[in-house]
């Protein structure tokens, strides 16, 4: 065995599944296609291009905020938002739009980067990225079979006890052959459920300082004639650096 469990997917999940299974022992290896790790959470310049925040029912996250000592900041929600309706532009009195919620100060991939080094610190544990698993197979002595692309090289064939997909379950379904097949109904269930957000662009602008602030709007927007449908403050601590980020559908 090449170890006891591999995951496939570096993003948030599978990377908090890893941390798990290295806390109590277990030799882990984590696998991904891109050669980063954080999935969704992504991040240039502190700027997120992929989530942005999380609200205070979240205990989970805030829990590894505190572990890591990551910074956080308040949303900005203050101010009046827009909203461009069919026949023109209103001004709200508030911002009816955004919630109360936290803001990694350094981007949200901050997270994912931290759980990455804390299960590469482990022993036996290990992340290999650039690897693109095509193909998981049970044999009939009870191990797991792994075949992983990389780029100009072979494919890679690991053997562990345990497998686990920390991959949207659509994409797992479509893009990695598993022997034997799974029963119909789940793989159908599988390529069926939908990504949370799948089907939305993320769109960001960076300016040279908060502008709208200085007008007392809170940078949140709801639009019914686009391209970008709905708007945020996307910028950091103290409006620095300054940015609005929008959804397209």
């Amino acid at each position: 065995m090449d170890c006891d469990a591999i995951v496939v997917g570096a993003g948030i999940a599978g990377l908090s599944v890893a941390d798990r299974l290295g806390a109590v022992g277990h030799r882990v290896m984590v696998l991904d296609a891109r050669e980063r790790v954080g999935g969704r959470l992504h991040s240039r310049g502190g700027l997120d291009l992929g989530a942005s925040w999380f609200w205070p029912g979240e205990h989970r996250v805030a829990a590894l905020v505190g572990e890591f000592g990551i910074a956080t900041h308040a949303q900005h929600i203050a101010g009046d938002a827009v909203y461009d309706a069919p026949d023109g532009v209103v001004r709200l009195d508030g911002n009816p739009i955004d919630v109360p919620a936290e803001r990694f100060s350094n981007g949200a991939d901050e997270l994912a980067a931290a759980l990455a080094r804390r299960v590469e610190s482990r022993p036996g544990s290990n992340l290999r990225l650039g690897s693109d698993v095509h193909r998981v197979e049970a044999a009939a002595s009870g191990a797991l079979g792994v075949w992983a692309r990389r780029r100009d090289a072979p494919d890679r064939h690991l053997r562990a006890r345990h497998v686990v997909l920390a991959l949207p379950p659509a994409l797992a379904v479509a893009s990695i052959e598993i022997e034997p097949q799974l029963p119909p109904a789940l793989s159908d269930l599988a390529a069926r459920t939908p990504v949370w957000m799948g089907a939305i662009t993320k769109a960001v602008a960076r300016y040279p300082w908060p502008f709208w602030r200085d007008a007392g709007l809170a940078g949140a927007a709801i639009s019914h004639r686009g391209p970008l449908r709905e708007i945020h403050d996307l910028s950091g601590p103290a409006g620095e650096p300054a940015a609005l980020f929008g959804f397209c559908l």
